[in-house]
């Protein structure tokens, strides 16, 4: 698993799912016990930072992206215990998973992207990096990780081609990291036009 899924993996059996279930003998765990769980986990709140509100904590219901991330994990841990015949069968394969709406994705318009582009001409030569890294983001569409992953290697200034080949990310216990990026297809190569080339020159 990668350092920021083990750790939200961690976090998911520390907070909810080990309470719930640690008094359970693993056999005795039922279907009905495991919907209950989940009906549990829709009324169940967290604590979030909402902006507007003077960084306060607030107040949110989990999402349904959330409960089906624990109905996978739970799923996972007793798939594996059916495999070291700890239990005959898995009780989370006879529950119906959790539905999840996919979220709304928001991102800029061209009239948007115009603006943004046209006042990095503001930034002073002292900030040219995040200058490149906004302009960057804004024509190759990389994720956060996949950014800050770049290496001079990765880029071809001969042809305009940037290669994504590696994400890097930062935990708080672990500090910076570099893995693979997300999936396969992720690893990919990006025409890039001539303008960025002599930015990146630059």
């Amino acid at each position: 698993l990668a350092p920021s899924t083990y750790k939200r993996y961690c976090r998911m059996l520390e907070t909810r799912i080990l309470p719930y279930f640690g008094h359970f003998y693993i056999n005795k765990i039922k279907p009905t016990d495991i919907m209950q769980f989940y009906d549990l986990l829709s009324r169940d709140t967290q604590l979030v930072r909402k902006k507007g509100n003077n960084g306060k904590k607030t107040l949110k219901p989990l999402s349904g992206k959330t409960i089906l991330e624990h109905h996978r994990l739970l799923r996972a841990m007793l798939h594996k215990a059916v495999y070291w015949q700890l239990i005959i069968s898995n009780p989370a394969e006879r529950v119906q998973p959790p539905k999840a709406r996919k979220p709304k994705r928001r991102y800029y318009d061209d009239e948007q992207c115009k603006i943004l582009l046209q006042n990095l001409s503001s930034l002073g030569e002292d900030q040219i990096k995040y200058k490149v890294a906004i302009i960057l983001t804004v024509f190759t569409g990389v994720r956060l990780g996949e950014l800050m992953g770049l290496e001079w290697q990765d880029v071809d200034f001969k042809n305009g081609i940037i290669s994504i080949n590696r994400s890097s990310q930062y935990l708080s216990d672990m500090g910076v990291f570099t893995k693979v990026p997300k999936t396969e297809s992720s690893i990919r190569e990006i025409a890039i036009p001539d303008f960025i080339i002599s930015l990146l020159e630059e």
